[in-house]
C-alpha cells in the first residue's frame, strides 16, 4: 500500500524486464502518440493477440502480445543516469543533490520549437539553457514537548532512494524521507514517488500521522518549494488569485507584499523558453475542515538570507506553507505536487491548462484477431 510501482535498486538490473506482465504491472503510452482508428483487422505479423484501446478525447492505441517480441523502438522521451539523480527530458533537465538525494538543485527548461534528429543522443535541440533553480528548500519550525525550540531544514533530513524505473516514457524514483527532530527521535517516514514525464513531473507523497505525535511536536509549521537562482531574474511569476504576474527581480514591491495566496492552489513561472506550471492536489483529504490550511508563500527579496542555500537571498521563492500542522488529525494522507513545462504560455491560460489536465477515460476496447504468421527462414 505504500508503493505505486515496482522498483529496482538504483544501478541494478531492472528485474521486471525478465518476467511476463503481472496483474500489478502498468503499460504506459503518451497521449500525444495516439493515432486514428486503424482497420480493426490489421495486426502486425507474429502477433497472437491484440486489442484496440480507444480514448474518449480522440485517438487510439493498439496493444499486441507476441511469442517472440519485436525490436524495441529507439524513441525515448526521458532518461536518467544509473543513480537516478539526473533526469533529462525533451522539455527540461534536472539534477538532485548528491548529499540530499530527494532535494532538487538544478533545473533547466528547454524550448520546444525544434526537435532533435532521431539519431541524436540528446532529447532536446539547441544549446544548454541556464540553471534557474537555487534549490528546493524545506523549512520546519515548532516546539518539542512544548519547550524545546525546533528548527530544521533539508540538511536535517534522512533521505533514501529506494528504487528506480527508467522506461522510454517515464522515469520513477522511489524515495523515503524523515526529519531528525532531536537525538533518538525522528518524524514518521514520508514516502514519495517522483515520476518524470517528457513535459513535466509529479511527486505524490503519503504519510501516516500517529496519534502521539501531536503530544511530542507542537506549534509545527513547515514550507516546501523552489527558490530560484539569479538566472531567473526577469521571468514573471503568477499565483492563483493575483491580478497580474510579478516580475522576478529580487525586490518585493507593493503588489507582491499585498498578495493573499491563502486559498491558492497553483502558480506559474513564465520565461522566454517555457513556463513552469505547478499545482497542489490534496486528494486524500479534500475539504476536511480539520486539516491544516495550505497556502502559497511568495518572497522576492535577494537581500534576505535563507540558509542553507546556494545563492544568497530569496529570488522569486515560492513555497507551499502550513502555518500550524498540529491540528492535523491522526491518519493516512496523500498529497501530490504536479508540474508541467509549457511552451507559449500566456498569463490568462491557467484555466485552460487546468481543464485540459483532466484524466483521459477509456471509451472502448476492441479485440483484434492474430496477425499473419511469420514465415520461417
Amino acid at each position: 500500500p505504500r508503493r505505486l510501482h515496482v522498483l529496482a535498486a538504483p544501478g541494478e538490473k531492472d528485474i521486471v524486464d525478465a518476467r511476463p506482465l503481472a496483474p500489478d504491472d502498468e503499460i504506459v503510452f503518451m497521449r500525444s502518440d495516439l493515432g486514428s482508428l486503424p482497420p480493426r483487422g490489421e495486426a502486425p505479423p507474429g502477433s497472437r493477440r491484440g486489442a484496440l484501446i480507444e480514448i474518449d478525447r480522440g485517438g487510439a492505441a493498439a496493444l499486441f502480445a507476441f511469442d517472440a517480441p519485436p525490436p524495441r523502438s529507439a524513441r525515448r522521451y526521458v532518461r536518467s543516469n544509473a543513480r537516478g539523480d539526473r533526469i533529462e527530458a525533451r522539455s527540461y533537465t534536472l539534477e538532485f543533490s548528491r548529499a540530499h538525494p530527494g532535494i532538487l538543485e538544478t533545473l533547466r527548461l528547454h524550448p520546444l520549437e525544434t526537435e532533435p534528429p532521431p539519431e541524436s543522443t540528446t532529447l532536446h535541440a539547441g544549446p544548454e539553457t541556464p540553471d534557474i533553480l537555487d534549490r528546493v528548500k524545506i523549512r520546519i519550525s515548532g516546539r518539542l514537548l512544548h519547550v524545546i525550540p525546533l528548527r530544521a531544514s533539508e540538511r536535517d533530513m534522512e533521505i533514501h532512494v529506494e528504487g528506480l524505473r527508467a522506461g522510454p516514457v517515464r522515469v520513477v524514483r522511489g524515495v523515503r524521507q524523515r526529519v531528525r527532530l532531536m537525538p533518538g527521535y525522528r518524524s514518521p517516514w514520508v514516502d514519495e514517488a517522483q515520476i518524470f514525464y517528457p513535459d513535466g513531473f509529479e511527486f505524490p507523497l503519503w504519510f501516516a500521522k500517529p496519534p502521539a505525535m501531536s503530544q511530542i511536536v507542537t506549534r509545527l509549521s513547515f514550507r516546501v518549494g523552489p527558490d530560484w537562482s539569479p538566472a531567473a531574474r526577469g521571468m514573471r511569476l503568477q499565483v492563483a488569485g493575483a491580478e497580474a504576474p510579478f516580475v522576478v527581480d529580487g525586490r518585493m514591491d507593493v503588489a507582491e507584499r499585498a498578495l493573499d495566496a491563502t486559498r491558492a492552489s497553483w502558480s506559474v513561472l513564465i520565461g522566454e523558453q517555457a513556463a513552469y506550471f505547478s499545482w497542489l492536489d490534496r486528494g486524500s483529504e479534500g475539504d476536511d475542515v480539520a486539516a491544516p490550511k495550505v497556502r502559497i508563500r511568495y518572497r522576492d527579496n535577494a537581500d534576505r538570507p535563507d540558509a542553507p542555500e546556494n545563492h544568497p537571498g530569496e529570488i522569486g521563492s515560492l513555497a507551499y506553507e502550513v502555518h500550524d500542522a498540529t491540528g492535523l488529525p491522526a491518519g493516512d494522507y496523500r498529497w501530490t505536487v504536479r508540474t508541467l513545462v509549457l511552451p507559449g504560455f500566456m498569463p490568462g491560460d491557467a484555466p485552460m491548462v487546468l481543464d485540459a489536465l483532466g484524466p483521459a477515460t477509456l471509451h472502448q476496447v476492441i479485440e483484434i484477431p492474430p496477425g499473419p504468421r511469420e514465415s520461417s527462414p
